[in-house]
């Protein structure tokens, strides 16, 4: 269970530092320092309800930090169908090929920001640590079928397709 601590700097005033051991016994150390009680407290609920982790989407010395979106940024996934909508000179059937292969193949690439949480794919985020998972993951042979989506859509719940569409990553 994550602990506060009150550290007196030279000038008297304090610091609040947040410890816990990272993932529970055996972890490592983590600390996090805030400038008032409050917002040590709120943080320490954060890393007890995750499991002694460090929240998801924050940043050690920063807080929870968006990525900068940069103009034009789109999901990875439809500027690949719209790559594909916008090829000349084939057939209607082989557009139709190319989108199903982007839909089995392209929908796992996720991105891994620096903090270590997961988030989709964009043509702005992608880095090679993602296209490396990728292959592996295409090695595994992991993917999205469409069939598989449509036939779990008539017969399961929305939560079980959601599994079966964006598999789990070792």
């Amino acid at each position: 269970m994550a602990s506060i601590r009150k550290r007196e700097r030279k000038d008297s005033s304090a610091i609040y530092q947040v410890r816990w051991l990272q993932g529970g016994r055996g972890g490592n150390w983590e600390t996090e320092k805030f400038g008032d009680e409050t917002a040590a407290n709120q943080f320490k609920k954060l890393v007890d309800a995750h499991g002694q982790q460090w929240p998801p989407g924050w940043v050690k010395g920063k807080g929870f930090v968006e990525e900068p979106t940069a103009p034009g940024d789109m999901p990875l996934l439809a500027w690949a169908h719209r790559y594909v909508d916008r090829l000349t000179g084939i057939d209607e059937r082989t557009r139709q090929d190319y989108r199903r292969d982007v839909d089995n193949h392209f929908s796992i690439i996720r991105h891994t920001r620096p903090d270590g949480t997961v988030v989709d794919a964009t043509i702005g985020n992608v880095a090679a640590d993602d296209i490396q998972d990728w292959v592996r993951a295409e090695e595994k042979g992991e993917r999205w079928v469409r069939m598989v989506s449509r036939s779990c859509a008539r017969r399961a719940s929305r939560a079980a397709c959601e599994a079966l569409r964006r598999p789990a990553r070792s």
